[in-house]
């Protein structure tokens, strides 16, 4: 009898967890029934998505230089973003034949993910039942909604489908009776995905998780699992490290490890809820989301004091797990107000967020377990009887928010046509780039002088032999030493060599008073060859990489042994 009992409930788990995955793709339905959501960050992902596919194609997995933005001058953004939503958009466009397909394949695909991983949870703690109304109210969290359908924030988006993995890891780590090695590799990798979607998503969310496993430490083994959370963590580091090893290290080559090159990115100008709201497109935004998304809180809200403390709600414990995240939650949409300018001014690094607003990213995942349990308790007291006409006040905020963003955020976005979305891709390949991505002091696109083909001397003739992305080689008439102009902004990895007879010359390459990469020739008849080379720096990364995903498949495997 115990057995059918056991066999009927785990039935039940694989039918709500298939709920679960079907509440991810019910999420997409809009963008699979009219298109593409056109936000105002679609165009600038696909100036970089397009030419990362054709790098990919011609063998080069680890593209360095967007050789064909800025009209052929390049730029350093392959180096500065993130590259993981780039890889699976090109797997997509690979699989499906076009990008359109591909597009809505892998956010299909990150949406179930997402939604999952906020199933798998939230049953920690919550029935299978209400962890798979989780799952729902996950999907209907107005900034998750937001990031694809308003925005067009697909770095983030892609971030944050790794999130609930990130928390459900950190909480079998320093909550199970037993340690599993599995829990620290699920961390380790969620960790990293995180850290190769989003630079953002990755600062507010390893503050957040911070906060979130300290308050899930509980007795003696205290000290062991913390280690064990913070190794996990460690780990997702280590696999990411080829990213993130590249960025500390060439910060310092571009603008925008100097200064903000606009007022529209000071964090300082778009709190959310402050006297911006009304002029600033960006606090307006913020200001819409953060108000639903605290609609959405008013039930948990009326119990605050019951989940801060970990009382039973009407006999229904409240587990640890929850109201550790509930805490993480209320501090993430505090973050995004005026109030918070004193840890924004304290911490390190925060600044460079730049919009407060995507603190709500984790706010998404980690309000809603405590929202879940919320409603399983008001939807008890209707049941009972016990329901109040005060209590619409706790209710109707949610429902109203849950409705009206839904409306707001999906159904009246900007759609795409098949057509309409792979004529606007194309058509922006080559722009022009944001500045921060330029060496310093570098000038913009439309203040260089005139290069007439892809390099330019004076008193010598220069033939292109061959004109690549990170390799150009060029044949130099006879005339006296001197220097030749390329056609791309300056980067202290480009390497450049003279091939004169059989005689091989290193030569000296420079930054232009304008940004442009200048290459000193000598004198006489010679072959150029310049070449965007990688530093050693970039194999170390990629061996430790290499090794903690090596680390992270054995700990995931390893079956036989457990640390108490």
């Amino acid at each position: 009898m115990a057995t059918e009992r056991t066999i009927s409930g785990r039935r039940a788990e694989v039918r709500y967890l298939i709920f679960a995955a079907f509440c991810g793709v019910a999420f997409m339905l809009p963008a699979l029934t009219w298109g593409v959501p056109l936000g105002a960050d679609l165009d600038a992902h696909f100036r970089l998505v397009q030419p990362f596919y054709d790098e990919l194609a011609r063998g080069n997995i680890m593209p360095g230089w967007l050789a064909e933005s800025n009209n052929g001058f390049g730029d350093a953004r392959f180096r500065f973003y993130p590259p993981l939503m780039f890889y699976l958009l090109s797997g997509g466009r690979w699989l499906t034949g076009d990008w359109y397909a591909g597009l809505l394949l892998i956010f299909t695909i990150l949406s179930v993910i997402g939604a999952v991983g906020m199933y798998m949870f939230a049953k920690r703690t919550i029935t299978p039942g209400w962890a798979a109304a989780a799952a729902a109210i996950y999907c209907l969290m107005p900034y998750h909604a937001a990031q694809f359908y308003q925005a067009s924030l697909l770095l983030e988006f892609t971030a944050a489908a790794f999130l609930p993995w990130v928390f459900l890891g950190l909480d079998r780590t320093m909550s199970d009776e037993r340690l599993s090695p599995s829990s620290i590799s699920l961390t380790a990798g969620a960790a990293a995905a995180i850290v190769l979607s989003h630079v953002p998503t990755t600062l507010t969310s390893f503050i957040g998780l911070a906060i979130f496993t300290l308050l899930l430490i509980n007795g003696k083994r205290s000290v062991k699992r913390l280690f064990a959370a913070t190794c996990a963590l460690v780990l997702g580091l280590a696999i990411s490290a080829p990213f993130w090893v590249k960025v500390i290290a060439e910060l310092p080559w571009v603008q925008a490890g100097y200064k903000v090159t606009s007022d529209h990115y000071l964090y300082t100008n778009n709190f959310a809820l402050s006297p911006f709201t009304p002029t600033n497109l960006n606090t307006f935004f913020a200001s819409l989301i953060a108000g639903l998304t605290i609609g959405l809180l008013f039930p948990a809200l009326y119990f605050i004091r019951d989940i801060i403390r970990g009382r039973k709600i009407d006999d229904r414990s409240i587990g640890r797990p929850v109201r550790a995240a509930f805490v993480v939650a209320l501090f993430a949409v505090y973050m995004t107000t005026e109030l918070s300018r004193p840890v924004w001014a304290a911490v390190p690094k925060l600044p460079d967020i730049q919009f407060p607003h995507r603190w709500l990213s984790i706010a998404v995942v980690a309000a809603t377990p405590a929202i879940v349990v919320s409603l399983a308790a008001w939807t008890a007291r209707i049941r009972d009887r016990k329901f109040r006409a005060l209590h619409i006040i706790f209710v109707l905020p949610f429902v109203l928010s849950l409705v009206y963003g839904t409306y707001e955020l999906v159904i009246d976005s900007d759609f795409l046509t098949r057509d309409q979305f792979l004529a606007r891709a194309e058509a922006n390949r080559g722009g022009r780039s944001f500045t921060d991505w330029l060496p310093p002091d570098a000038a913009e696109l439309k203040d260089l002088a005139h290069i007439e083909g892809p390099a330019d001397a004076v008193g010598r003739v220069i033939e292109p032999i061959e004109v690549g992305s990170h390799s150009r080689q060029f044949r130099i008439a006879d005339g006296p030493a001197g220097s030749v102009r390329i056609r791309s902004y300056y980067y202290p990895l480009w390497k450049a060599k003279a091939v004169c007879g059989r005689e091989e010359v290193p030569l000296a390459t420079r930054k232009a008073e304008d940004g442009i990469l200048m290459v000193d020739l000598p004198a006489g008849e010679c072959t150029l060859d310049l070449s965007f080379v990688e530093p050693d720096r970039t194999r170390w990364s990629i061996a430790a990489s290499a090794i903690g995903i090596l680390m992270s498949f054995a700990l995931a495997f390893f079956r036989k042994r457990s640390m108490s």
